[in-house]
């Protein structure tokens, strides 16, 4: 495995122990998606896509809610 890809493996693996630390952690999700799609992942990519997708669509919505009450 050529030491770029390497790099990508290790984003991954770190991001997913911040995930486990916390799951709400959208900058985490962000990078290891891209770090699966460069390890031409892109089942996995997408989940994260999706996963990331509906955490920043909850988010928004309690931010709103709070500021409107």
């Amino acid at each position: 495995m050529d030491m770029k890809l390497i790099r990508f493996k290790e984003a991954e693996d770190d991001c997913t122990e911040a995930l486990n630390l916390d799951d709400r952690y959208i900058k985490a999700y962000s990078r290891r998606i891209t770090a699966r799609k460069e390890l031409r992942k892109f089942k996995e990519a997408m989940d994260g896509i999706h996963t990331l997708t509906l955490l920043s669509f909850f988010l928004n919505f309690f931010v709103v809610c709070i500021y409107e009450h």
